[in-house]
């Protein structure tokens, strides 16, 4: 994840359409980097994150647990997160864990 912090901080700060074209043109380690992320923010034993900010990620919840459920390609979670509430998740998850980075 060390390897892409520079790029997940931008998917916090960037338009929309720079997000889903780093996204798009990321390659296979880089998805799994916000698969990673995404984990540890769920998990919430790794990253302490506080109640208000729980309640963000309350909102946006199932479709992270769509993105990072078990059995899927990297292909189909590049959909997943190309989708317009995948943007808002990844968007959303990557505000709060910028404060961690």
């Amino acid at each position: 994840m060390n390897k892409y912090k520079r790029k997940l901080k931008a998917l916090a700060q960037c338009s929309p359409e720079r997000v889903r074209r780093m996204i798009r043109k990321g390659d296979d380690d880089f998805i799994l980097a916000i698969l990673d992320a995404v984990w540890t923010t769920l998990d919430g034993r790794v990253v302490k994150i506080l109640p208000e900010q729980r309640e963000k990620i309350r909102s946006v919840q199932s479709v992270l647990r769509r993105f990072a459920s078990r059995g899927q390609s990297v292909e189909e979670r590049r959909q997943k997160l190309l989708s317009r509430k995948g943007l808002n998740a990844i968007r959303t998850v990557f505000e709060i864990l910028q404060t961690h980075f």
